[in-house]
């Protein structure tokens, strides 16, 4: 298990590949940190190669008929590119649904729920980038502990 600093966080997170007071051009040549992300049967391991203070670089993969869950937010802003396959991208606090394919660049705006659904018989790939911390201040917490109710949702 990974070990955890201040506010229960991994070590790794705005720690790679440098600490914020090493800061330094780089080529980015170890393997990235695989981690884990969901509850239940919605679990999916993104691949983090670059997390520091003021931004963070995954990808996710996300495999055939699954999604990850709890939803998630985050106190930056978080394009994502689909590099293969077809997300459905869903903000269950409003409803909006909306469906990226391979080669299109999606905009999470900071402090807006997410959660990604492949209803595809193929893995969906995204190349995720998050400007500012992974999660602000509580921001963990809160996704740790929330209820998802169930909603109609609408495409957009």
């Amino acid at each position: 298990m990974a070990k955890k600093e201040k506010g229960g966080l991994p070590v790794w997170i705005g720690n790679t590949p440098f600490p914020p007071d090493n800061k330094k051009p780089a080529l980015v040549t170890e393997p990235p940190v695989v981690t884990v992300y969901g509850i239940g049967d919605e679990k999916i391991s993104p691949r983090v190669w670059v997390s520091t203070d003021k931004i963070l670089i995954s990808e996710w993969i996300v495999p055939p008929g699954q999604g990850f869950k709890p939803a998630d937010i985050h106190g930056g802003d978080e394009p994502y590119y689909i590099a293969e396959g077809t997300a459905t991208v869903v903000n269950h606090e409003t409803g909006q649904v909306t469906e990226a394919k391979a080669g299109d660049c999606m905009l999470i705006p900071a402090n807006c729920w997410h959660l990604v659904y492949n209803y595809t018989g193929e893995p969906v790939r995204i190349i995720a980038i998050i400007a500012g911390k992974v999660w602000e201040e509580g921001q963990k917490e809160t996704v740790e502990k929330q209820e998802v109710k169930p909603r109609y949702y609408k495409a957009e």
